[in-house]
């Protein structure tokens, strides 16, 4: 295949049951409802939020703006100046109070929060970051409103794949084979990979790629 190459919520409900009580003789007067207590605000993650690296990550270009990470329960946000908002799926279990065994794909990594420091350790290095300003966070909200959702892009990758392994004289399609599906990146590389394909044999791109 010919194409670019790599580069937590709770939700609390509470279901109050109201009893009616009935009796012989008078009528009694309704039993007092017990007190309840408010509900306890969730936990604020030590992750939440944009952090700014302060040790940067290999391949980052410093001149090109600040190096930002946001983590979700299930995604990985990083912007890494000059490269493209980069999306990644992940999986996290707790080991502490503040830390984390994550992988992302076949790539494991950890978290650790260290007062207000946040520690992302891979096997390609280690990062320190602290938490952005709302400056910096706003700056990188706006690249992030400006890429599709990891899911919508490797749908959108997939199918313009399989629509155009015919074109490409491609037999066995199988899009797993170019991509996991967890990396922003991979897909749209994958995608616009086959897109130059069909460019080199003189073909269109069927609609499914555009």
């Amino acid at each position: 295949m010919r194409g670019a190459p790599e580069p937590l919520r709770r939700v609390l409900s509470l279901s109050l049951v109201a009893w009616a009580l009935a009796g012989c003789g008078p009528a009694r007067a309704p039993a007092s409802a017990p007190a309840t207590q408010p509900e306890a605000a969730p936990e604020r993650s030590p992750f939440a939020g944009w952090w700014v690296a302060v040790t940067r990550a290999a391949g980052a270009d410093p001149t090109k703006g600040p190096e930002g990470y946001r983590l979700t329960s299930t995604e990985l946000v990083a912007i890494l100046p000059p490269n493209p908002v980069e999306r990644r799926a992940v999986h996290c279990e707790q080991r502490s109070p503040a830390s984390w065994a994550c992988a992302t794909g076949k790539m494991p990594f950890s978290l650790r929060a260290t007062g207000r420091e946040l520690v992302i350790d891979a096997p390609d290095g280690l990062v320190r970051a602290r938490p952005a300003t709302d400056e910096e966070a706003r700056a990188f909200e706006e690249l992030v409103a400006a890429t599709p959702e990891l899911s919508a892009a490797c749908a959108k990758a997939k199918e313009c794949y399989l629509a155009a392994c015919p074109i490409r004289g491609i037999a066995e399609c199988a899009f797993e084979g170019e991509t996991d599906g967890t990396s922003l990146r991979q897909c749209e590389g994958t995608r616009a990979g086959v897109i130059l394909h069909l460019q080199e044999l003189g073909q269109p791109a069927p609609p499914a790629c555009q």
